[in-house]
């Protein structure tokens, strides 16, 4: 719960297993002999010395006096309870430390992804290969087999059995990431030895889907099955339902993930960096008092930064509603809502997932919020004319949040919303990243003085408490050409089922249209010609062929040419949307 400071973080140790171990076969701990030389591996270097183990004190004798002895002893204890503070204090040190593998990310849309294949995601840093398994659930498997570490996202779905199958060898795993099958085997006898071995397993993580995402738990632990299954979804209370029937748009997007959380927290830069879309206006740029909430409504979820803030009334997420709240549930989760006792407004589900250094994933839904106060077409029609207002916002909502619209339709004003930030969040990435290198922090590099980043400032505390920069070093954020920062295809369209089919239509359309334009304007050229009375200039027995066409069948010739030319010509306009716009910020404020 959050009010006004951040409070503490959750507790639990950094867990480390071995790659490769099979996901259901307990791996063997280390003895007590052991645990220092494992502590003192995976400690940071500063930090070794202080995790050895406390040497054990043998007893002197001979001819040393009893009284040195004691005195021997007593020096020893002491400094073993010196010692023994120091690491409980750099134990509670760690468990105090976010683990960022302990917790649920979404990683894909279910609907979206093709069962007949395995996907590759990035999440962490770490690659993994998610799939749809025999027994009729999505898993998550890190994308190496045990075999000859080859990419198994480069592997195939069994057409028997419904398997995954690597490419490289041709090994199969079931969807308890036990090997199956191995080709290359000797004999029976030794395939089922090698299969039953723990090192043939596969490498699987939890896998939920819920909200219509596919959730996956990121940690390696042993215990990483049971921990996630006692641990909550980063879901809007009472919207699992609500998530799964509304479209989710999705985008990898060329930038750090904790400059990605510092601007979905922040709704004062919508009129002037979307200035022209969704009807904002660069007019409209106004103090936006940000307030610390009472109370999360998402309670449970610790950190939590609840902000409340009036927005805009131009915005179409607003409606003209009253007081709206932004929560950020870490790690991923930011949740806009509005008030239940004032006008509703959508809701605004976003998740922010880091997926390697430098770059991270947007997952986006616009929920409208049914109260039982404003249910119906009362709260529709008074949304209506509180937009009215804005002609580009009324029409923005009737083509792009229309019933019936078409989900690509929508996935294009989400690339144009994302291609308005990123020119500036890639260049601010850098620089912030540069200024870490120096050895200045955020609150150095930025000056802050507005109500309005009050959100944003607490967020960034978090950020920087639970080192969130591991997923930004220096030099991790290139700079890039605007055609490859702002490249549709590859960061979006490639991934989406519904914009790449729609891109196939437009690209198969538009060579029909070129080649019936073409011909349809020859014969609309000829049949002109006749009729101006050119006659004497078509061969004999053409003529005869030509005055059998009828007047309609003129007028039809001519309006299909001009229908194929307009056809041609607006497919030229929406086919490079699919691929790349430049976004240029200064055309839209002049």
């Amino acid at each position: 719960m959050y009010s006004g400071a951040l409070l503490g973080l959750p507790a639990g140790p950094i867990h480390v297993a071995k790659i490769g171990s099979c996901a259901l076969q307990p791996q063997h701990g280390c003895t007590l002999g052991q645990l220092p030389k494992q502590l003192a591996r995976h400690a940071r270097p500063e930090r070794r010395k202080r995790l050895q183990w406390p040497c054990q004190v043998s007893d002197h004798t001979g001819t040393q006096p009893q009284a040195a002895v004691t005195a021997e002893r007593a020096t020893a204890d002491n400094g073993h309870q010196a010692k023994a503070k120091e690491q409980n204090r750099d134990q509670a040190e760690e468990e105090s430390e976010f683990v960022w593998t302990r917790n649920w990310y979404p990683v894909g849309i279910a609907a979206d992804l093709d069962k007949r294949r395995p996907h590759e995601v990035v999440l962490l840093g770490k690659q993994l290969v998610l799939w749809w398994a025999p027994e009729g659930s999505w898993v998550a498997f890190e994308d190496r087999c045990p075999h000859r570490l080859a990419p198994l996202s480069e592997g195939f779905i069994h057409p028997q059995n419904q398997r995954l199958v690597c490419a490289y060898h041709g090994w199969t795993f079931s969807g308890d990431s036990h090997c199956m099958n191995i080709p290359q085997a000797d004999s029976l006898q030794l395939e089922d030895a090698a299969r039953t071995n723990p090192r043939a397993c596969a490498t699987a993580y939890p896998a939920r889907v819920e909200a219509g995402l596919v959730f996956v738990w990121p940690d390696a632990a042993e215990t990483r099955f049971v921990d996630a299954a006692a641990s909550p979804l980063p879901i809007p209370p009472g919207m699992q339902a609500d998530l799964a029937k509304e479209d989710i748009y999705l985008r990898d997007l060329p930038y750090s993930y904790d400059v990605l959380v510092e601007n979905l927290v922040d709704p004062s830069h919508l009129p002037i960096s979307h200035h022209g879309q969704y009807g904002q206006d660069q007019a409209d740029a106004t103090a936006l008092q940000m307030k610390p909430a009472a109370s999360p409504v998402m309670a449970g979820f610790d950190p939590t930064v609840a902000f409340q803030f009036q927005p805009l009334s131009t915005s179409p997420l607003s409606l003209g509603a009253g007081t709206q709240q932004v929560e950020f549930h870490a790690p991923s989760l930011i949740w806009y809502h509005g008030s239940e006792t004032e006008r509703p407004a959508p809701d605004l589900v976003l998740y922010a997932v880091p997926t390697m250094a430098g770059r991270c994933r947007i997952f986006q839904s616009i929920v409208p919020r049914k109260t039982a106060a404003h249910a119906g077409f009362g709260s529709q029609a008074r949304g209506l004319l509180a937009a009215a207002a804005k002609p580009t916002q009324l029409l923005s909502m009737l083509v792009g949040y229309g019933p019936g619209t078409p989900k690509w339709v929508r996935h294009l004003e989400g690339l144009d919303v994302d291609d308005g930030d990123a020119i500036i969040l890639n260049h601010q990435d850098r620089l912030l990243q540069t200024d870490k290198a120096a050895g200045r922090a955020w609150e150095e590099s930025c000056f802050i003085p507005t109500s309005a980043d009050r959100g944003l400032s607490a967020v960034r505390r978090w950020l920087s408490q639970a080192k969130a920069e591991r997923f930004s070093p220096p030099g991790s954020t290139l700079p890039l050409t605007r055609k490859k920062l702002l490249d549709r295809y590859e960061q979006h369209v490639r991934k989406c089922p519904h914009c790449s089919k729609a891109l196939k239509f437009f690209d198969t359309f538009h060579y029909a249209c070129r080649f019936l334009a073409q011909a349809l304007c020859t014969s609309a050229l000829m049949l002109f010609i006749i009729s101006v009375g050119l006659q004497n200039t078509i061969p004999l027995g053409a003529e005869s062929l030509f005055a059998a066409i009828t007047p309609y069948t003129r007028k039809f010739v001519l309006a299909g040419a001009i229908f194929a030319v307009i056809s041609w010509f607006v497919c030229n306009k929406i086919i490079p949307r699919f691929h790349y716009v430049d976004y240029v910020h200064s055309g839209r404020h002049g």
